[in-house]
C-alpha cells in the first residue's frame, strides 16, 4: 500500500537497509535498490528478479534472483541462475 511505501522510504532514506517496491501488475517495476522486479510470466529479462517463475516455467538463466511463495519448488531454478546475488525475497 502507498502508506507503507512512504513509511519505508522515510525509515530508510539512505537506501541501505530495505529493498522495497510498489506495483499493480506492471510488466516490471524498479525496487528501491534499482532491481528489476518482473511480473510472473514475463521472463527472460536480463538481471531481473523472476517472480513466481514456477507458474509459467520461466527461463531464469539471466536473472539475478527468484521470488516465490513456494521457494522449495524453485530449488532446481537456483542452479540455472548464471550469477545469483540472492535467491529469496520475502514480502
Amino acid at each position: 500500500n502507498l502508506e507503507a511505501l512512504e513509511q519505508l522510504s522515510t525509515l530508510d532514506s539512505t537506501g541501505n537497509f530495505f529493498n522495497y517496491f510498489w506495483h499493480e501488475g506492471d510488466t516490471v517495476t524498479l525496487t528501491s535498490k534499482n532491481d528489476i522486479w518482473a511480473y510472473p510470466g514475463k521472463q527472460p529479462i536480463k538481471n531481473s528478479i523472476a517472480v513466481m517463475p514456477e507458474i509459467y516455467n520461466d527461463n531464469v538463466e539471466d536473472c539475478l534472483g527468484v521470488c516465490s511463495d513456494y521457494i522449495q519448488k524453485c530449488s532446481n531454478i537456483h542452479k540455472r541462475l548464471t550469477k545469483p546475488q540472492y535467491f529469496h525475497y520475502e514480502y
